[in-house]
């Protein structure tokens, strides 16, 4: 039995559909995306241009039905109390955009990665990526509870953990992404699986590979990770190349691997051949490589590139040979989250390009400047591509509420066409639900079905988890959102800022205020029972998190030290019992690497 008429059985008990209900199944290919639901009273038929499509057909007529589909894992999904027969009269096409994605970031267990997976299809997604050659650093981090003092490492089988990732991933036909960094470190003989220090120096033979910085060819700062090439080395281009075609035959069950550069900037060689051209014409060399040498073997492998640091300048020399084999990705690091791409100024230009004393763009319209140059850059040449943001990487933490990061993500989906982009895929933490996981739904149900507004989804999504509570909720955690900055906990700007502290003093006022309200929600639904429960532990947090904001920005260490240790003692005592919700190892790294809380206080 296929996946897709697992979850169909599935559903219809858990919607106490009758069984005479009758459903078919039918294939159309085509060459984009497509499910179709023609359904009335008596049956059901769902036509798709794949076997994922199928699926994700299944959970959009149930959604019709009145399921949702709340946060990963299916203790967050939620079946209406009886169907109204009116819903079961569908007429529903959906063409939605190409890719629509998730990427693993943070300290994640094997449920984590599991309930995501598991959770894509159902709000539409349709890739998962697994940065490096496996997830061993975000399993390692779960596992080992860095940053958490108060739970004993564990031991895992990497092994057997990544069988079933990419089982789960298979099923459910979704589009396998893996690597990204770690191809320079691998060029140099490291195994560059995460940003680790590398104890063992570089081979006289490997470090001629090296970028040649300061009269020196070693490891940057230590890490092959964030290491660059001598990248005018035909020598460096070819193993490059070789490395990339060992893995992509080893890994046939990958649909598009990720070819980056170093993790970090102001790092490139130069050498005299080197300083010939500018890092990404190098770049596009070693593409045009991988490419040929991939076409040599038969391999399908679609490769993905990205604009990224240095690379955000677009090449000056070289072009791709066979576009139709790459996807491009614009990958906006730096970029601020108080605003979108909807209101970015679209006129701007690009700085030129000064080896290794490069500066990365903060606002959105300088970052589309650079994405409007690489398209003008390549022209016809210029492939597929996609967003790769980071609206729950960092900033999230900034944003009491989720509010503003949700509609966020609602808003810039919506620019994706105008951009020229096919899609968005987040750079994410998967435990990225406090108080809710409303960002990631709007992300999937938005690229999607674009038709759907911020304010539909709000609505329908609180209603849902906080069922006679919504809009009391709702109102409270737009005020928390509206009166704390993202741009400020994520590092930018400078640290004391006084004239953030009225906002950040009226949300703390406004927590103290809504807690013996949050104290008396109850509920016997156990879905609604769960999202209150959060709440609750979230308006204990806030306030904690509040004092240390406030007492950062003022600049007051003393203060500081005593407010950060209540909040730290407070997410570290309560990790496991809401362990899918925040992810306890990542934000004390924000905070300590962004957020620039002191070293001692942490």
């Amino acid at each position: 039995m296929k996946f897709y008429e697992e979850e169909w059985l599935r559903l219809r008990k858990m919607t106490r559909l009758a069984d005479t209900y009758q459903i078919r199944f039918s294939l159309c290919p085509q060459e984009k995306e497509y499910y179709q639901i023609r359904s009335n009273r008596a049956a059901c038929t769902i036509t798709a241009s794949d076997e994922g499509m199928l699926l994700q057909g299944v959970y959009r007529f149930f959604y019709s039905l009145g399921v949702r589909y709340l946060g990963p894992g299916r203790k967050y999904e939620k079946y209406p109390a009886s169907i109204d027969p009116r819903t079961l009269e569908q007429d529903v096409m959906i063409r939605p955009l190409p890719i629509r994605g998730v990427c693993i970031e943070g300290a994640d267990s094997r449920e984590n990665i599991l309930d995501m997976i598991d959770w894509m299809p159902k709000i539409g997604l349709n890739s998962f990526f697994i940065q490096f050659k496996d997830p061993y650093t975000f399993l390692k981090r779960w596992y080992a509870h860095e940053n958490n003092p108060l739970l004993a490492p564990e031991p895992f089988d990497l092994g057997q953990i990544d069988q079933e990732v990419t089982e789960a991933i298979r099923i459910r036909h979704l589009h396998h992404h893996r690597v990204g960094h770690g191809w320079t470190g691998a060029v140099l003989g490291a195994s560059a699986a995460g940003w680790e220090q590398e104890i063992t120096p570089l081979s006289e033979e490997r470090a001629a590979y090296a970028a040649l910085i300061d009269g020196k060819r070693d490891y940057f700062g230590g890490v092959p990770l964030n290491t660059n090439l001598c990248m005018s080395d035909p020598q460096v281009q070819e193993q490059f190349a070789q490395e990339v075609l060992q893995y992509a035959k080893d890994h046939p069950e990958v649909d598009l691997l990720h070819v980056w550069l170093a993790d970090d900037c102001n790092n490139h060689c130069t050498c005299q051949a080197c300083q010939t051209r500018i890092p990404t014409d190098f770049y596009l060399q070693i593409l045009n490589r991988i490419d040929a040498v991939l076409t040599q073997e038969g391999l399908p492998t679609r490769i993905v590139f990205l604009q990224y640091l240095e690379l955000l300048w677009p090449p000056q020399t070289e072009t791709l040979h066979h576009p139709e084999r790459f996807v491009f990705m614009f990958a906006p690091i730096s970029r601020s989250f108080e605003s979108g791409y909807r209101t970015a100024d679209r006129t701007r230009k690009i700085p030129p390009y000064v080896r290794n004393q490069i500066k990365l763009p903060v606002g959105v319209d300088e970052n589309i400047a650079f994405l409007k140059a690489w398209q003008k850059a390549l022209g016809s040449a210029m492939p597929q591509g996609f967003a790769y943001d980071y609206h729950l990487g960092r900033a999230h933490y900034g944003d009491l509420g989720y509010m503003r990061i949700s509609r966020l993500l609602n808003e810039d989906v919506y620019q994706m066409q105008s951009l020229g982009l096919a899609g968005l895929m987040t750079c994410q933490e998967l435990r990225a639900g406090f108080p809710h996981f409303l960002p990631d739904y709007v992300l999937g149900m938005t690229l999607t079905e674009p038709a759907f507004s911020f304010g539909d989804l709000e609505d329908e999504y609180f209603m849902a988890a906080y069922g006679p509570y919504a809009k009391e909720v709702m109102t409270y955690l737009e005020t928390l959102s509206r009166r704390t900055h993202p741009d400020w906990f994520n590092g930018k700007g400078p640290r004391k800022r006084p004239d953030l502290v009225p906002d950040y003093t009226a949300a703390l006022e406004e927590v103290l205020r809504m807690r013996p309200e949050i104290q008396k929600m109850r509920s016997e639904d156990p879905v609604e029972a769960r999202f209150l429960k959060i709440l609750e532990y979230h308006n204990r947090y806030a306030e904690m998190y509040l004092k240390a904001m406030l007492a950062r920005m003022q600049d007051d260490l003393e203060a500081l030290d005593q407010a950060y240790q209540a909040l730290d003692q407070l997410i570290d005592e309560n990790e496991t019992e809401y362990q899918e919700c925040l992810d306890v190892y990542r934000i004390h790294e924000v905070m300590l690497h962004y957020t620039k809380i002191p070293s001692h206080t942490l």
